[in-house]
């Protein structure tokens, strides 16, 4: 008959050695999660890159840039926000409009677009509104949800 001190003993070592092996298996599971959200949103980074440098290339006198990139994995998608600024200028006339634009990178998809812009006979459109707007429509893809502004004021 083995002494109760030694049973308790074993167990504890048991007990160690399971408590060891499962903290490194979660450890090394979160490890690798990590890395794949971190590839998946470097691999958004460069498709918005992309895009950029595409609509400045084709539009030259509109100026693109990027406002927002992440990778949702309620979606398995990446999603942009987009802003875009155009200037005309004849004689007296001066015309300035700015633009949002909500894209699925993946599948290229225009989620939301819209702009408000100045002349110089006054204001055309809210840009405070179509700002909330843009900032759901990218909130709402995000969370891979279908992408409806028309409640927000």
């Amino acid at each position: 008959m083995q002494p109760r001190w030694l049973i308790a003993v074993l167990s504890c070592l048991v007990g160690m050695a399971l408590g060891i092996i499962l903290a490194t298996w979660h450890y090394s599971a979160s490890q690798v999660k990590a890395q794949s959200i971190f590839q998946n949103r470097l691999h958004c980074r460069k498709l918005a890159d992309e895009y950029v440098r595409k609509a400045n290339a084709e539009i030259p006198t509109t100026l693109t840039s990027l406002d927002s990139v992440d990778f949702s994995s309620a979606a398995n998608s990446c999603f942009a926000l987009f802003r875009s600024y155009t200037e005309y200028v004849n004689g007296d006339y001066k015309s300035t409009s700015r633009g949002l634009l909500v894209v699925n990178l993946i599948s290229g998809e225009e989620l939301y677009q819209d702009s408000a812009s100045e002349t110089s006979g006054g204001a055309h459109g809210d840009w405070n509104k179509v700002l909330r707007q843009a900032i759901a429509a990218f909130q709402q893809a995000m969370n891979g949800k279908e992408v409806n502004v028309s409640k927000i004021k």
